[in-house]
């Protein structure tokens, strides 16, 4: 095992050095091979092979510390976004944060005298949620649609409310992994 990884080891620098043969055949087309397979095969001739040094950027800047994006100027001139205090330098994409609004479910809460449990969604994003669909699966028949506001402004929680006449033994409570939250412009 150690001969076989030595001799690897020692004919990768051959192989590396092997000569690069060209050739045209009769329709005219250039070929090039570590291998002389035609006759009228020449050495070819090759750039030499250099490699450069790219510095990263000086900063990472993100909106974090320049009081959010403002999804509302638009993309800058480079696609990345705009802060809120006017820096154009972010890393952030326009695309990938002012495109899609990201709503999740929070936290479900305790039933409310009127016999709701309100269930709490918030929009993760800086973008507005539109056309918000919330649904309680409650059996494998039966729906609910909650009740709540149709969009959801960027990074706020809205509150929707689910019957408890779903629930009626008293003793059971929505589960989160039954509640689906979509939304027209969400992934």
């Amino acid at each position: 095992m150690k001969a076989t990884l030595l001799t690897i080891l020692l004919l990768i620098p051959l192989n590396l050095l092997a000569q690069v043969y060209t050739w045209t055949d009769d329709t005219g087309k250039i070929h090039y091979s570590t291998k002389k397979a035609d006759p009228t095969a020449i050495v070819a001739e090759l750039p030499e092979l250099t490699k450069g040094e790219v510095p990263p950027p000086a900063e990472n800047l993100t909106c974090f510390t320049h009081g959010g994006i403002d999804c509302m100027i638009g993309a800058d001139e480079d696609g990345s976004v705009v802060c809120k205090d006017g820096e154009k330098n972010s890393i952030e994409r326009y695309l990938f944060n002012c495109k899609e609004s990201k709503i999740t479910l929070e936290n479900i809460g305790e039933v409310s005298k009127e016999g709701d449990f309100p269930i709490y969604v918030r929009n993760k994003s800086g973008v507005k949620a539109k056309k918000v669909k919330i649904e309680y699966q409650v059996n494998a028949d039966t729906k609910a649609n909650l009740t709540g506001p149709a969009e959801i402004a960027p990074f706020e929680l809205a509150e929707y409310l689910l019957p408890a006449i779903y629930f009626i033994d008293g003793k059971s409570r929505p589960e989160k992994k039954a509640v689906k939250v979509a939304c027209e412009n969400c992934p």
